[in-house]
């Protein structure tokens, strides 16, 4: 975590987590769980009812939907930046994009040349666009932004979604048998 940055406000916590559970009930792995409450010094959390898969794609997806959710929340980054929730996220997603670049997992950056650096920094901002870009596409449908909006809005008034809305939610989009 930023230790210079304040906290962001509620709404971007709640879209980011939103981002998250949106994504897992879209595919098909239902929310166990989804909450914007601090625990143990990380805010918030979401869990799948089905655990023990994720299909290729959709884990980098998933995890990667809340940073992409943020930008949802109408907070403005730039005149009040703050902590945003997406540090670990990103910290999660690394391993998987020096295993896809095939560069080592314990890569010291320090030993790296100016132009080293500069080329993997490069290779991973198109990673993340990429990734962006997949998200923003399973949102272009507006059943699925609004799904979204309607989880963070939930949020914001229960902080955890309490479990008549964890039902609801899961009657609508039902657990998929995931090969």
């Amino acid at each position: 975590m930023t230790a210079d940055l304040p906290p962001c406000p509620d709404r971007v916590r709640a879209y980011h987590e939103a981002g998250h559970a949106a994504l897992d009930l879209i595919y098909g792995y239902g929310l166990a769980e989804c909450s914007m409450r601090q625990n143990n010094g990380h805010f918030g959390g979401v869990s799948k009812r089905i655990a023990n898969y994720v299909a290729d794609g959709h884990y980098v997806k998933i995890l990667a939907a809340g940073t992409w959710a943020e930008g949802l929340s109408g907070h403005d980054f730039d005149r009040s930046p703050c902590e945003e929730g997406s540090e670990e996220d990103r910290l999660a997603l690394q391993p998987i994009l020096l295993k896809t670049f095939r560069l080592p997992e314990d890569l010291g950056i320090s030993t790296l040349s100016e132009a080293e650096r500069r080329r993997i920094s490069a290779q991973f901002d198109n990673a993340y666009d990429s990734i962006f870009e997949a998200i923003s596409k399973e949102f272009d449908r507006p059943e699925n932004l609004s799904l979204l909006h309607e989880i963070a809005e939930s949020l914001l008034v229960h902080e955890s979604l309490p479990a008549d809305i964890l039902e609801d939610l899961n009657s609508r989009y039902p657990i998929e048998a995931i090969r």
